[in-house]
């Protein structure tokens, strides 16, 4: 089984390197659809009956938000969610690629963008109860961090 898992890992790999392929090929969309819209679902499935594959599936969920935004994977799987229907693993694996505060079903994107139309910190609590104001502050952090790129001086 050992041998299996390793070549489930070399495979989720390979579609992680064909979607970057794709998103400079076709576009952003085409790329989503492939590995979060088609291979995701698959790969969630397989973890659900082998342990090895599921050991596997934090390394890949962190590989696919590598090679997207936040602000692309929240829009994408809000979307697809709409028009798809997916298994209760599935929607969450999808979900925790748009990152979400504990205990809620708020993503950060959703609160970013009310900060974005001019949303006060305060009126975004009153919007979002279940948050706190040291969320606000979190939220904020975790997109500067997200957003950082380091730069080289030549």
């Amino acid at each position: 089984m050992k041998s299996l898992a390793r070549d489930f890992h070399r495979q989720w790999v390979a579609q992680c390197n064909a979607a970057r392929t794709i998103r400079h090929r076709f576009g952003l969309v085409s790329a989503l659809e492939y590995l979060v819209g088609e291979k995701l679902p698959h790969f969630v499935d397989l973890s659900e009956r082998h342990p090895d594959f599921k050991r596997e599936l934090p390394h890949f969920l962190a590989e696919i938000k590598r090679l997207f935004s936040l602000t692309e994977l929240a829009s994408f799987v809000a979307g697809l969610e709409l028009r798809s229907s997916f298994s209760r693993p599935q929607r969450f694996a999808m979900r925790s690629l748009s990152s979400i505060f504990l205990g809620t079903r708020i993503r950060v994107v959703d609160v970013l963008e009310l900060l974005a139309a001019g949303l006060s910190p305060a009126q975004v609590l009153r919007e979002l109860p279940d948050l706190k104001p040291e969320d606000i502050k979190a939220c904020l952090r975790y997109a500067s961090q997200r957003l950082s790129h380091p730069v080289l001086a030549a």
